[in-house]
């Protein structure tokens, strides 16, 4: 017994990234940025790209060809089908979790969002609103929540 159908799982996640693109590009005014500073910070932000962009949405569409089955490694086979449902409830909910923090501490952000590693820019301004008032790092965090979502 699933949850969701492979397929719908499958749309849901590109419909999530296909918004969380858009509302990067309205809140800061760009979807791509070229990553600054040393080697190690420009390594972290294109793997951070590479996960949005690559990982997520291969699943996404190994999801809806229903493949991801045949090569996942983690495939849960139980003699409680309660398990396996509770289990992809949980993932769910930190996906769509996760997604609307991204968002949230985004639109927060709005023009002061730089890639990670970036020194502040003399018009930034310290922003202590929104997730940011109950948590230090909302955008870390929600990007926990997709990845273990996701796993």
């Amino acid at each position: 017994m699933r949850t969701l159908d492979q397929r719908t799982l499958g749309i849901t996640i590109l419909f999530l990234l296909s918004m969380l693109v858009n509302v990067k590009r309205v809140a800061s005014g760009t979807i791509f940025e070229k990553p600054k500073g040393s080697y190690l910070v420009q390594i972290v932000n294109i793997f951070n790209l590479f996960f949005v962009l690559v990982v997520n949405p291969l699943a996404a569409i190994l999801l809806i060809t229903r493949c991801l089955a045949t090569i996942d490694p983690t495939h849960m086979i139980t003699a409680e089908p309660w398990i396996l449902m509770v289990t992809e409830i949980v993932g769910l909910v930190m996906y769509v979790t996760g997604f609307l923090l991204m968002a949230w501490a985004l639109i927060t952000l709005g023009r002061n969002y730089q890639l990670g590693g970036s020194a502040p820019r003399s018009e930034d301004k310290m922003v202590m609103d929104g997730p940011y008032r109950l948590v230090r790092h909302p955008m870390y965090t929600a990007v926990l929540s997709i990845s273990l979502g996701l796993a």
